[in-house]
């Protein structure tokens, strides 16, 4: 059995009558089944083998994918099903030879209104950058004040971001902190977590030459800012 058979075997066995004719479709389009395979599988998911037009295989692929590529709604989001439809069944034909996989997604990103893959890609490199909590320059201890059943334990600064360590329970499940600084900094939040009894943030960016001191908030508390002098 050939790994489009396979395949096939799966949908029919696992998934459901329109996954199985959309995989086919896929298949039949990248010259992986023939016309006559590709009627007796339709028969075995729907019951019924209608006859399909013979084309070029990459005439068939561009078919399918305008076609598919028109049910992607303006505005999509990425884990919509027309989306999923569309990048499972361009992956597929890509890998077999029959259509350009970087024209066919710059087409989507422009149906569904996302950034270019090259914007994409300068956004992760922004994201990324800074807060790697490699070079430590100071431990600056929390004040000793307790706000809303919470402590702040320490501030770790880093050439390149600010870490908080702190301490209490929150009815929170994902309590949420702000970090600016009295130069009118504000830092974004590079990771988080902690347990039942403490949490921690991460912060990029490092406080500017002006900042003399740190404001460290828990968002929807008023009463829990933590003051800490650099």
């Amino acid at each position: 059995m050939d790994r489009a058979d396979q395949w096939l075997h799966c949908e029919l066995r696992d998934g459901t009558a329109e996954g199985g004719l959309d995989a086919l479709e896929a298949l039949e389009a990248a010259g992986a089944v023939t016309v006559a395979e590709a009627a007796r599988w339709r028969e075995r998911f729907v019951g019924s083998a209608e006859p399909q037009p013979v084309a070029d295989a990459s005439e068939r692929a561009q078919r399918l994918l305008a076609t598919w590529l028109d049910s992607v709604p303006v505005s999509a989001r990425g884990d919509e099903p027309a989306v999923r439809r569309f990048q499972g069944a361009l992956g597929l034909l890509a890998a077999a030879g029959a259509a350009d996989a970087r024209a066919w997604d710059t087409a989507l990103r422009a149906r569904a209104g996302w950034p270019s893959a090259a914007e994409e890609r300068a956004l992760e490199r922004e994201l990324n950058a800074g807060a790697t909590e490699v070079d430590l320059l100071a431990v600056v201890p929390g004040p000793p004040d307790v706000r809303g059943g919470h402590r702040l334990l320490l501030v770790l600064r880093f050439a390149d971001g600010i870490s908080v360590l702190v301490e209490g329970e929150s009815d929170d499940d994902w309590p949420e902190w702000t970090l600016t600084d009295d130069a009118r900094t504000t830092y974004r939040v590079s990771g988080f977590g902690g347990d039942a009894h403490s949490s921690h943030a991460s912060f990029y960016g490092a406080p500017p030459a002006t900042a003399r001191r740190l404001d460290l908030s828990l968002d929807g508390h008023d009463d829990v800012t933590f003051r800490v002098d650099l």
